[in-house]
């Protein structure tokens, strides 16, 4: 099969959402370039998609590219069924765009990291390393003040347990943009604590009238959502709250629980608990960090053998 029809079937796959769409399409971009001895690595926004894990928080339109070489691309591209327009290719009329920005690689090759594609191809893509990644939306932030590139600060939050201090560091002082890593880095510390049920501050909130509103509407009628996910907690949660009337801590725990049961993935279960009631009062930013402080204390109490326990306790914690 050439690779314009792998494209064509890819782009046409109703089962497939467009970040993996991108995926795939890099992949066989990669594959192609591949056979010409050109390696490709892909950065910009499709690599924050990658590590952001999360598309219907954080969406690109195109795929980004740099090359070990460009001799022999274009071939390539138009083997692909894409047509160039100034440098920027697309694919027909759809929404579908690649573009080649001008190396070197700025990050280290020894951080790259290579993710296998599925049957539909046989090739893996190639994406810049997570630390360089927060490097370049940094270095987007100091210069554009963009509320995007605040990404930066959500993935040195999720990922803060396996970055590369040193090396994150290092970086930022060469692309001058240390003062906004370290920045970064302190308000995760604070955010730690600040999402946290447990502070007396949140605490408050869930005695409120306003609260216990919000639990009722939780099991409305499911035509008034849009978002899959707010449907499936639209679902559950009525199965939750005949155990844990208040939710709470324990509430999550039970609903992670249960998801996991029904086989969903950990970006469908992100963006579940996404909407949970316990992240009332909170921006999406802090949502979003305690959606990972709380995929953190799962394992937790999975690894000390406790989840059971945690599961048994009653109302809210």
């Amino acid at each position: 099969m050439s690779p314009r029809r792998e494209i064509a079937d890819i782009y046409k796959n109703p089962r497939l959402d467009m970040p993996r769409k991108r995926f795939l399409i890099a992949a066989i971009i990669s594959r192609e370039l591949n056979k010409i001895g050109v390696q490709a690595v892909v950065v910009g926004g499709s690599a924050v998609e990658l590590y952001a894990n999360d598309a219907s928080r954080y969406a690109t339109q195109d795929i980004d590219m740099v090359l070990t070489r460009t001799d022999g691309v274009s071939e390539i591209m138009q083997r692909c069924g894409f047509t160039s327009e100034g440098g920027i290719w697309g694919w027909g009329s759809t929404d579908i765009i690649v573009e080649f920005p001008p190396g070197p690689l700025a990050g280290s090759w020894d951080k790259i990291i290579t993710i296998n594609a599925d049957k539909l191809t046989d090739v893996a893509v190639t994406y810049l390393g997570l630390e360089d990644v927060i490097i370049d939306r940094c270095n987007d932030y100091k210069n554009w003040q963009t509320e995007r590139a605040v990404i930066a600060a959500y993935l040195i939050a999720v990922y803060y347990d396996k970055l590369d201090l040193l090396y994150l560091k290092q970086r930022a002082r060469e692309e001058l943009c240390y003062d906004i890593v370290k920045r970064f880095i302190k308000q995760h510390r604070i955010n730690i604590n600040h999402v946290s049920e447990e502070n007396p501050r949140r605490k408050q909130y869930f005695t409120t009238d306003d609260y216990t509103q919000r639990l009722e509407n939780l099991t409305m009628d499911l035509n008034t959502y849009e978002d899959t996910a707010q449907i499936i907690l639209a679902q559950i949660s009525p199965k939750v709250l005949k155990r844990y009337p208040h939710w709470g801590v324990v509430g999550d725990i039970f609903l992670l629980n249960e998801l996991k049961k029904d086989g969903f993935d950990e970006a469908t279960i992100r963006n579940i608990l996404f909407f949970s009631p316990n992240g009332y009062k909170l921006n999406n930013y802090d949502r979003l960090i305690r959606v990972q402080n709380m995929l953190r204390r799962y394992k937790r109490y999975e690894q000390r053998g406790t989840l059971e326990f945690w599961l048994n306790k009653q109302g809210r914690d």
